[in-house]
């Protein structure tokens, strides 16, 4: 151990910009799981910028078995998480297009009745109304067809590039001795809060932090590099070392173990510092939107916001399907109500051509037509709303469930019984 009174204790010590320079230039690049997804996360110039950069230093890029594991694990659920950001929008419109579709395609037929206006007419002010809302459902769509990740069971782009960039780059499994002893070291820290992973203790497999970052050691180690940059958005102080509210640095803990077992100096970056360092450092593109949309990213453990979302779009759907109920049950007493009106004017028009008679008629043709329009929404709603439950339950009992220092009232996360 070296003497004096800083060098010994260096592991306490932030990274310079002379170290992260150094990491960045010459060190090995570990990514962690969380980076390799944001991928699919990223809109597609982002994207293209953040795979730029892997590509850049492919040469000193290292992925851990357990990353790659847990990232064909996660990819399609991330994928779908995508999906459904675009969803509730296309959704929305299509209600907004049928709620005036209801609204005002009654409005209009009355219209039309008192103000004797040709069918043409109807017809062009019905096609005004439709338009208003088609157009910005076709923007969304072309959106998320151009974002590129719509079909789960097609062919992956950002699958392929990984495959093309990093097969040759993944470490092997640890073997089953081996990681039986990881496991109980695992175990070991989680009881101890030694970092990292143990704040992932509630999880259905608390393990893989530690697994990862083992895995990561094993190879600094038998690689005898200098620098360590170790990628990872999860920002928890279990990686690291947050003060007064503000991130500093990797843990100490972790910096020393690098030292001791690899002789390697720790450089911990998530995915905006290491996209912003990239562009630094190694003359990378990366604009400013791209680090801005890394700034956004969902954070790996934010498993207790994804519950609340969730649950308030339950609770939202709710809401609206009780005023469509109440909607469909109103049209359902006027529907009643023409047809007694249009049978007692049959009595005194059997042929039922009196204008009375036809206006009644076409109300009639209208209402039912709105009642149908009003029963579709609430079937699909009601078919959303089985999703959600089921989603709700898997997402508090998935990899992602909440950590012991997360402080979450259980009704917050719609487990109540309501």
């Amino acid at each position: 151990m070296p003497s004096g009174f800083t060098a010994p204790f260096r592991y306490y010590l932030p990274p310079d910009d002379n170290s992260i320079k150094s990491a960045m230039t010459t060190g090995l690049v570990v990514l962690d799981t969380n980076v390799l997804l944001s991928a699919y996360r990223f809109a597609p110039a982002a994207r293209e910028e953040l795979l730029s950069v892997i590509e850049r230093i492919s040469d000193r890029i290292w992925i851990p078995n357990r990353v790659a594991e847990e990232f064909q694990k996660n990819r399609l659920q991330v994928i779908g998480d995508y999906d459904a950001a675009y969803l509730p929008v296309i959704d929305a419109l299509h209600a907004a297009q049928e709620s005036l579709d209801d609204e005002l395609g009654s409005k209009i037929g009355q219209l039309a009745n008192r103000a004797a206006l040709s069918d043409i007419q109807r017809t062009n002010l019905l096609e005004l109304v439709a338009k208003s809302t088609e157009a910005a459902a076709l923007a969304v769509k072309r959106l998320r067809k151009d974002h590129g990740l719509a079909d789960l069971r097609g062919d992956d782009a950002i699958l392929s590039k990984f495959q093309l960039l990093l097969d040759d780059k993944t470490g092997p499994p640890l073997s089953e001795v081996d990681l039986e002893k990881a496991v109980d070291e695992a175990k070991r820290r989680i009881e101890q809060r030694i970092p990292p992973g143990y704040l992932d203790n509630k999880k259905a497999d608390p393990y893989g932090d530690y697994i990862v970052w083992k895995q990561t050691l094993l190879e600094v180690a038998s690689r005898k590099v200098s620098y360590l940059v170790f990628v990872t958005s999860d920002n928890k102080e279990d990686w690291y070392r947050v003060v007064k509210g503000k991130t500093v640095g990797a843990r100490p803990e972790l910096a020393k173990e690098l030292i001791d077992q690899a002789n390697a100096e720790l450089v911990m970056l998530n995915t905006t510092s290491f996209l912003f360092h990239a562009r630094e450092y190694l003359d990378a593109k990366v604009s400013q939107e791209t680090i801005r949309q890394s700034e956004a990213l969902p954070r790996p453990d934010s498993s207790s916001e994804r519950l609340i979302q969730q649950n308030e779009l339950r609770r939202q759907r709710l809401r609206d399907m009780d005023r469509l109920a109440g909607r469909i049950s109103s049209r359902r007493t006027l529907i009643t109500a023409l047809q007694v009106a249009i049978e007692n004017r049959l009595q005194e028009d059997p042929e039922g051509e009196s204008p009375e008679t036809m206006a009644l008629q076409r109300q009639l043709e209208e209402s039912r037509n709105s009642e149908r329009i009003l029963r579709r929404r609430y079937d699909r709603l009601a078919a959303s709303q089985v999703d959600n439950e089921q989603e709700l339950l898997q997402t508090a009992n998935n990899d992602s469930s909440i950590s012991d220092d997360t402080d979450v009232d259980p009704e917050q996360l719609g487990l109540d019984s309501e």
